[in-house]
């Protein structure tokens, strides 16, 4: 007699749990690509006087940003573009239209408010829906999430013709990381690209561990 073989018992697949953040990505990367964009047409005018380490890094490398650096800078995991959003202090003067400390304007109110503005409310819908996503993507702060959350249409509208002048590249301070995005941006190695993304959660970690203070 032929001894049946048994059957070993079938290990119960694993359920797929898509990430809620999955459906932002693509949104994210074209407000990335967007922010690019507009950076590489902001420094070209300015002079070297009022400079930065990334708007050294920028203007050097503005002639040759084009449609796929755009995308290929855009992948990157956090918005390249700042308003303050680590900032609780800040935001709490922002939202009662105070005025605030600020270098020079980098953009005009023209070119940067209609971009603000679709920042905020990406923003703002997903304080709503997704917080912790929100507070990934866009580098908040969480209590600046949670405020953000609170405020209205026309508020977001106000914030952004505003302040729209007062965008900034994050991480403007950063040399090597601008250096290394860009460079990433016009090659073609897709590894570099990688670690620039790396490199970008690390600094956005960093954001959220504060400095022991001296004493």
């Amino acid at each position: 007699m032929t001894r049946k073989k048994k059957r070993r018992p079938r290990v119960p697949a694993i359920p797929r749990h898509p990430w809620i953040g999955t459906p932002m990505l693509e949104e994210a990367r074209r407000l990335n690509e967007r922010c690019i964009a507009q950076l590489a047409l902001a420094v070209k005018p300015h002079s070297d006087a009022a400079s930065t380490p990334a708007l050294e890094i920028l203007r050097q490398f503005a002639p040759m940003i084009d449609a796929r650096v755009c995308a290929r800078a855009g992948s990157c995991p956090v918005l390249l573009l700042d308003l303050d959003f680590n900032d609780p202090e800040r935001w709490d003067r922002i939202i009662a239209g105070m005025p605030l400390a600020a270098p020079p304007a980098l953009f005009t109110k023209e070119a940067a408010s209609p971009l603000l503005h679709e920042i905020l409310m990406r923003a703002w819908n997903l304080s709503h829906s997704a917080p912790r996503v929100a507070s990934l993507f866009f580098g908040l702060n969480p209590k600046v999430t949670e405020v953000l959350a609170k405020l209205a249409g026309e508020d977001l509208e106000r914030i952004a013709q505003e302040r729209a002048v007062h965008l900034r590249p994050r991480w403007e301070d950063r040399r090597t990381f601008w250096a290394r995005l860009l460079e990433a941006a016009t090659g073609t190695s897709d590894e570099a690209l990688v670690d620039v993304q790396l490199h970008c959660l690390s600094l956005l970690g960093g954001d959220r561990v504060p400095l022991p203070r001296a004493g």
